[in-house]
């Protein structure tokens, strides 16, 4: 019997962990370049066993603010979100990792039967694929949304109106456009 079985997560060709304190050995490459009070620490980890810890800045306090680690469309990136600062990371060339969106990233999906990776800010829904943003959408909130799925071709989004009922609205995941 097959079973048809769907990945959640892109493939990587590197292991991410994430670190509680600086390395023994104190070598780590910041992001930006000034060292932050606390930043995030994770050991970046190629297949031929070389590694490096980068440490990424923070965005915002908020509480709903997302942090992890998360797999791109591409098997040599990641996406990393540090208190809401969302950062594209080459792996294999710490130097060439760039802020993606500087603060209040709330939530990161993968879909991967699209080839993007959806990050949701309060307003607006921002979609990567392997050759960096595909789109960004319009206004999707005044106060905030969560995506509730994604597939090849939708991504559907609940939102809540001025009198707290919730609708749920449809984008088209190649464009951003409402359909």
């Amino acid at each position: 019997m097959m079973t048809n079985t769907m990945r959640l997560e892109f493939a990587r060709e590197y292991r991410a962990d994430i670190l509680e304190e600086v390395p023994g050995d104190g070598q780590i490459c910041y992001f930006p370049e000034a060292q932050c009070e606390s930043p995030l620490l994770v050991r970046f980890t190629l297949p031929d066993g070389a590694s490096w810890v980068g440490g990424f800045g923070t965005g915002s306090l908020a509480a709903r603010a997302c942090t992890g680690v998360f797999a791109s469309p591409s098997p040599t990136r990641s996406c990393l979100v540090s208190r809401g600062r969302a950062y594209l990371v080459n792996v294999k060339e710490a130097g060439k990792t760039k802020v993606l969106l500087s603060e209040l990233v709330v939530q990161v999906v993968a879909d991967v039967p699209a080839g993007v990776l959806l990050l949701a800010d309060p307003w607006q829904l921002h979609a990567f694929g392997a050759a960096g943003l595909s789109w960004s959408s319009n206004r999707i909130a005044t106060e905030g949304f969560q995506v509730l799925s994604a597939d090849e071709r939708l991504v559907v989004v609940r939102v809540e109106d001025p009198d707290g009922e919730f609708e749920d609205r449809r984008l088209d995941v190649r464009t951003g456009q409402f359909v």
